[in-house]
């Protein structure tokens, strides 16, 4: 709660599993990834700052069908967004209804400060594969 962390280099913070209850009010900048989250989402990830992020803001990974992320702040980032999940089985031609919510969010590509051009994204469309 309330960490900044800058220049590591690699990821700002990284959670193999989440516990949103003890992370808010997180800042992360200048580092290559910003949040990576892999595993399933019970809460919402929320409440976090990222800028000057040279390659992914917010990765993701998770098999839940319906992650929420909110309160996500990004300014300066190459790839604001990058999320997976994982679905049923092909095999028996299973479906099943999977969204990404991003509420009261903000990605802004670059800033006045930025010395960085080119281009940048701010939400990569979920990719979704399969267990089978």
């Amino acid at each position: 709660v309330g960490n900044a962390v800058a220049g590591s280099g690699c990821i700002s913070y990284g959670f193999p599993g989440f516990n949103p209850s003890a992370f808010s009010n997180n800042t992360g900048h200048s580092n290559s990834l910003g949040v990576a989250v892999k595993g399933g989402l019970s809460k919402p990830v929320s409440d976090v700052t990222l800028w000057q992020i040279s390659h992914i803001g917010l990765w993701g990974f998770s098999g839940t069908d319906d992650p929420t992320l909110r309160n996500i702040r990004m300014a300066d980032v190459k790839f604001g967004l990058v999320w997976f999940g994982i679905g049923p089985s092909p095999i028996p031609h299973t479906v099943r209804l999977q969204t990404v919510h991003v509420q009261d969010s903000l990605f802004l590509g670059w800033s006045a400060s930025n010395p960085c051009s080119g281009e940048q994204v701010g939400i990569l469309l979920p990719v979704f594969g399969n267990q089978g």
